[in-house]
């Protein structure tokens, strides 16, 4: 499997101090399969996170480690959470007690996923 570390994702709202991670640990591609891509982001307190994808995504948000909040919501988020964002949905997320690691799951949406091809290994 690849890893590639990059720059932080669109729609973080965070102090420029503050470290943070971005990897890829996979692409559609590497899959065989309608996921897009798996991702860890590691986010410090007072971070913000918008959890919007691209036209046609969905994703599983999983916290690994960290204490936040969602907008709207009460209830503070641990690690064992998953935060579930259908396509178009916008909601964020405030890093409450980082680090805050997280796993992104994006798939595309079951529409989207009838227009492509078929994935499979080649042998």
């Amino acid at each position: 499997m690849i890893v590639t570390t990059g720059d932080a994702p669109a729609g973080l709202t965070a102090d420029p101090g503050h470290t943070r991670l971005v990897r890829c640990l996979a692409r559609r591609g590497m899959l065989h399969s309608e996921c897009q891509a798996i991702d860890h982001l590691r986010l410090s307190t007072g971070d913000h996170l918008e959890l919007a994808e691209a036209d046609g995504h969905e994703t599983a948000w999983v916290i690994c480690r960290g204490r936040a909040g969602l907008t709207g919501e009460s209830d503070e988020l641990r690690a064992g959470h998953v935060i579930l964002v259908p396509a178009g949905d916008r909601p964020a997320l405030s890093v409450l007690d980082g680090p805050l690691d997280l796993l992104r799951i994006a798939v595309v949406d079951r529409e989207t996923a009838r227009m492509l091809p078929a994935r499979r290994p080649v042998a």
